[in-house]
């Protein structure tokens, strides 16, 4: 028998190319059980679904991804950014100085990289991509 104890709850917000209110409490679209080994205990986690192509090389649309809250990765990380305090958008990053660029992984030539100034443009990190969950 399964110990449901040794499991938790995730909520999934909604799209990754929703705006800034896929954050809140209000949109949670369902839940998704996580076990509690590969989680963090001192880390936020939430889960956004894969909407469009910009990253079909690494997931396809409807993935399901566990966000791991943080305001900083690694370069070459992929991570949930937040444009202009509206639109989101899941992508490879990488920092250099004031510098941030966002490298869509698609086989889709419209998709390109897009550099902002982290000083004049706002950006923030909302958190690493931590796993992906193909739905069915």
């Amino acid at each position: 028998p399964v110990d449901i104890s040794d499991f938790v709850n995730i909520p999934i917000l909604g799209s990754v190319r929703a705006g800034k209110p896929m954050l809140a409490q209000d949109n949670i679209e369902g839940y998704n059980l996580v076990p509690k080994k590969d989680l963090c205990s001192d880390k936020e986690y939430f889960y956004l679904k894969v909407q469009g192509d910009s990253m079909n090389q690494e997931f396809n649309e409807g993935t399901l991804l566990l966000i791991e809250k943080t305001p900083w990765v690694e370069n070459g990380t992929i991570a949930v950014v937040l444009i202009d305090g509206l639109e989101a958008t899941v992508k490879k990053v990488i920092q250099n100085e004031n510098m941030i660029t966002l490298i869509p992984m698609s086989t889709n030539p419209e998709h390109l990289p897009h550099m902002y100034d982290v000083v004049k443009d706002q950006i923030q990190i909302v958190g690493r991509v931590k796993q992906a969950t193909k739905v069915y």
